[in-house]
């Protein structure tokens, strides 16, 4: 897996926020903080994240919603989000909104560089499958025209 991927971790927590984006650094990845749902919708405008992970519980916009508005923006990233251990409702419903997948925190370093890596790997599958789509498209408007 490409370490080289830009990473947006969004928790409101300023401790768990750090020592997360730390760790990604760490592991070789570029990574982009935000503390609430608004600022990562404004950091994805600028950054463009190939994976956001958020928390599911923040004030003003909870992680489901960001989930849901984040994949509305085109070339979206994929989305982990993050849940108290045992509280598995929010996350369910996050997956339902589009969440690739969940964490419960406290995060365990390996998990996360596991469910990491498998959520890139779809996001590339899915941005190759798209590119052939569109080149696919593409010839076949080339040899419509012919």
């Amino acid at each position: 897996m490409s370490r080289n991927r830009r990473i947006l971790v969004v928790d409101d927590e300023a401790n768990a926020r750090t020592a997360l984006a730390e760790l990604l650094r760490d592991e070789g990845f570029e990574v982009e903080t935000g503390a609430h749902g608004f600022d990562a919708l404004t950091k994805v405008a600028t950054f463009h994240p190939h994976v956001a992970i958020a928390d599911l519980q923040m004030p003003g916009m909870d992680g489901v919603d960001l989930v849901s508005r984040l994949l509305q923006i085109p070339d979206a990233p994929s989305v982990i989000v993050m849940t108290a251990f045992g509280e598995t409702g929010p996350a369910v419903a996050a997956l339902r909104a589009g969440a690739s997948d969940y964490l419960t925190k406290p995060i365990n370093v390996d998990e996360l560089l596991v469910v990491l890596g498998k959520v890139i790997r779809q996001h590339e599958l899915e941005h190759e499958l798209e590119r052939l789509r569109q080149e696919q498209r593409t010839n076949g408007e080339q040899t419509a025209i012919r």
